[in-house]
């Protein structure tokens, strides 16, 4: 059975999901009347239909996630992450949540704690938030704060991993909430299997958020406790070994599966009977020099419909695939203005199409945003894509990315910053990356580097991490916090082996600014080539 499920899993999540994406798009622009002949009623059936879509999308979701952690297809990718970075990540949507409700929110760190933590950073930050976001919910007034300690005991008796760890640490959730009665304390858990109406990570939903957060702890080799009486809040505390060294249960053995979305042949072969991807007809014929074209390649016609409409409005002429083959070919033939790209196609995954547009001469200029519902922003940006968008399930949001696609594609001169302060090395930096197409500015200083990116932004960094006024961590750091510099790439170019320790906290950077490190002249005039396209 349990094969079977993962098998549907693997392949249905997102045939789910993108049906779904249709309607939400499609019955808000109902619910915006633009014409105006709609009635008063119909405008609320079409409310009613996005609001019920966006509790299903979400519901999917959660048991699409929790579904995958109980059949073992979910790996934990484990690798040293700072305390600071972590926490700084995980709180900052709570802090705005506390503002807006006048609530008090804390988050303190024991000053004993080692800096780092060896586990995946993507999981311990999903429990955090469920266990914030329950908080929050179930506090009306008072406050909620976040304590991370070492811990010396506290877990079950008989925890395997815990027991054997060397040291542990626990992240205690408090609240000054309704509370939790003694005979219900054991059944929360359990409940969220069942979709009871409790907490999700997305505030209210579909009530499987703290089912996940106990399948995620035991992944990730700790377990969660839970402290509460009615009326007197609630604490949930999550003991994690500091070292990651296997999940708390034996995952069960796992059935060899199709990999998602790329089904085994003989799959492929009845799926291709059963299903004819529609084509749709876009602007190949009507051509003309100077028209700004735009691909896309997108599998589901109806979403594909509603980013041609948008794309035409917003003065693009469109071409359509629906495989990524046919998109190669398109890219190389029309040589469009840009290229909008879901990851999950037919006869390949998007990665691949992105992979072989940056890898060909001909192609590698045009920027592509990626359109997915999968979360891999980093993934895309590091690959040399332009930018990512979750699939958008709002008009505005389908409609923000393309004209934000379209000002970048506008013919104009790529910006370079180079921060160096040994004169000698700005140069020859200089004469490798310069072109007749990109215009290169310097700075010798960390301040100097973000006065210019705030006042003209650049398409690429090339940082070195040692200057004279602040090391490139600290202006790597500065460049995340600010949100209208965070999407420019940055390359560290450093002329000595980085140690282990800054290794680890240039890949925390990296979790939300695109950062690559290289060593040689040639691998840094691909990655800026690739950033610059």
């Amino acid at each position: 059975t349990s094969k079977y499920k993962s098998e549907f899993l693997a392949n249905m999540s997102h045939e789910l999901r993108t049906p779904l994406n249709s309607i939400l798009i499609l019955g808000q622009q109902l619910t915006e009347n633009p014409d105006g002949n709609l009635t008063g009623k119909q405008v609320e059936f079409a409310r009613t239909i996005h609001g019920a879509g966006t509790d299903l999308l979400n519901l999917i979701s959660d048991i699409l996630d929790l579904s995958k952690i109980e059949s073992g297809t979910v790996t934990v990718d484990a690798e040293e992450i700072l305390t600071s970075s972590l926490l700084e990540t995980v709180g900052r949507p709570f802090r705005h949540e506390a503002e807006n409700r006048h609530l008090s929110f804390s988050i303190d760190v024991d000053t004993n704690l080692a800096r780092s933590m060896v586990t995946d950073s993507k999981r311990l930050q999903q429990v955090l938030k469920n266990l914030l976001s329950n908080a929050f919910k179930f506090t009306a007034d008072g406050g909620v704060s976040l304590t991370v300690s070492a811990a010396l005991g506290g877990w079950s008796a008989e925890h395997p991993i815990l027991n054997a760890a060397p040291a542990v640490v626990a992240f205690e959730v408090s609240d000054t909430g309704i509370g939790i009665p003694q005979d219900k304390q054991k059944l929360i858990f359990e409940a969220f299997q069942q979709a009871d109406a409790g907490t999700s990570r997305k505030y209210g939903g579909t009530g499987l958020g703290l089912a996940i957060s106990r399948e995620l702890a035991s992944l990730l080799g700790g377990e969660i406790h839970l402290r509460s009486a009615p009326g007197k809040g609630s604490t949930f505390i999550l003991y994690l070994p500091l070292k990651y060294a296997g999940p708390s249960v034996a995952l069960r053995p796992q059935a060899p599966l199709p990999m998602p979305h790329t089904p085994a042949p003989s799959l492929q072969a009845t799926g291709a009977q059963e299903r004819v991807i529609e084509q749709l007809p876009d602007d190949r014929h009507e051509l003309e020099p100077g028209d700004t074209i735009l691909l896309i390649v997108e599998d589901d016609p109806h979403y594909a419909r509603v980013l041609i409409d948008l794309a035409r409005d917003k003065g693009f002429k469109v071409l359509v695939a629906s495989r990524g083959a046919e998109a190669l070919d398109l890219a190389k033939q029309f040589q469009p203005s840009a290229v909008s790209l879901d990851v999950f196609l037919p006869d390949m995954l998007g990665w691949t199409v992105l992979s072989q547009l940056k890898h060909n001469p001909l192609t590698r200029h045009i920027p592509v945003q990626i359109i997915t519902l999968d979360e891999d922003r980093q993934h895309a940006l590091a690959r040399g894509a332009f930018s990512f968008v979750n699939k958008p399930t709002t008009t505005e949001g389908v409609s923000a990315a393309l004209s934000q696609i379209k000002e970048y594609a506008r013919p104009r001169r790529k910006r370079l910053l180079i921060v160096e302060d040994n004169a000698a090395e700005q140069l020859s930096i200089t004469e490798l990356l310069g072109h007749e197409d990109i215009e290169i500015v310097t700075s010798g200083t960390g301040a100097g580097a973000l006065s210019t990116l705030r006042e003209n932004p650049c398409d690429c960094v090339v940082l070195d991490l040692r200057l004279p006024d602040m090391s490139g961590f600290e202006v790597l750091d500065q460049i995340r916090k600010d949100e209208t510099l965070s999407n420019i790439p940055v390359v560290v170019f450093t002329g000595r082996e980085l140690s282990a320790e800054e290794d680890a906290e240039l890949h925390t950077m990296a979790r939300s600014i695109v950062v690559k490190g290289v060593e040689s002249p040639e691998r840094l005039l691909d990655e800026t080539s690739l950033f610059l396209h």
